[in-house]
C-alpha cells in the first residue's frame, strides 16, 4: 500500500513503511492531521511587516504566505487602506499554519505589537486545520 509522507515543503512517495510522522497517512494524497493544527490569518499596515515576520521566526512559525498589498478597511474602527489619493495606505496579510500550542503566544506578541501602534491597524482570526496535502 502507498504511503504519503507529508512535510512542511514537499512530499515523498514511497511503496515502503515509514516512520510514524505527524503527518503520515496513507492514499489517498490527502492526509488527514495527527497533530492539531491551526490557520492564523494575519491583516496588517504596512508598517508593520517586519515586526509580524520577526515575531512568526522567534515563535518557530516557519512557514507562511505573504499577501503583499491588499485592500480593505476595519469592521468597527481604522482608516481604509486603499492605496488611493484619499486613503494612500495599504495594508498586508499573512496566511501561516501553526501547532495548536503556539496559538496562544503568537497571538499575545501580535496583540503587544497592535497594542503599541493601535492606529495602524493589526487584526488576526484562527480557525482549525482539518487535513493537508
Amino acid at each position: 500500500e502507498c504511503k504519503v509522507r507529508i512535510l512542511p515543503y514537499a512530499y515523498a512517495y514511497t511503496h515502503q513503511e515509514i516512520p510514524i510522522h505527524p503527518y503520515t497517512a496513507p492514499c489517498p494524497h490527502r492526509a488527514t492531521l495527527k497533530k492539531k493544527m491551526k490557520a492564523i490569518f494575519i491583516s496588517y499596515d504596512q508598517a508593520h511587516h517586519e515586526n509580524i515576520i520577526d515575531v512568526l521566526t522567534r515563535m518557530s512559525c516557519r512557514g507562511f504566505t505573504s499577501f503583499g498589498e491588499v485592500q480593505g478597511r476595519g469592521s468597527h474602527t481604522g482608516d481604509p487602506h486603499y492605496g488611493t489619493h484619499a486613503w494612500p495606505s495599504l495594508a498586508s496579510a499573512i496566511l501561516t499554519f501553526v501547532d495548536d500550542d503556539r496559538v496562544d503566544p503568537v497571538l499575545k506578541k501580535l496583540k503587544e505589537l497592535d497594542e503599541n501602534k493601535p492606529l495602524l491597524g493589526l487584526r488576526a482570526f484562527v480557525w482549525d486545520t482539518i487535513a493537508t496535502i
